[in-house]
């Protein structure tokens, strides 16, 4: 299987990002911090992630 960098790149960040969105989720729930308003950006981040790895996994080959 051949990744080029910028397939490999995006992978690799929207895993990230799919982390840190989790991490978000789950730091509010277990804190219960009152902080609501960041489980808001952490849907928008999962969003963005997912998007990432599926566009770095189905990026044509041909660059």
């Amino acid at each position: 299987m051949f990744l080029n960098f910028i397939s490999f790149l995006s992978i690799v960040l929207g895993i990230c990002i799919l982390g840190l969105s989790a991490g978000i989720v789950l730091g509010s729930y277990f804190e219960n911090n009152n902080i609501d308003y960041f489980v808001y950006v952490s849907a928008f981040l999962a969003g963005l992630g997912s998007i990432m790895v599926i566009f770095g996994a189905l990026r044509d080959r041909n660059d």
